[in-house]
């Protein structure tokens, strides 16, 4: 997973994308969403939804 988000990092067609990850290894381990570098983890689709409109806040874009 962590080499997904710095393949998709390093993309120069993309505009610093945030990246949400989800799923049952992110429900066990609550961190892991940081150790693969990720901006954030969402329980299911809607909190993804929420969550990426936060980050997109956050950092200006909307």
């Amino acid at each position: 997973m962590r080499d997904l988000v710095r393949y998709i990092r390093s993309c120069t067609e993309c505009r610093k994308p945030k990246i949400i990850v989800g799923g049952y290894p992110f429900k066990i381990d609550k961190d892991l969403w940081k150790k693969v570098d990720a901006d954030g983890q969402a329980k299911d689709a809607e909190d993804a939804v929420k969550l990426g409109e936060q980050l997109l806040i956050k950092n200006n874009k909307i």
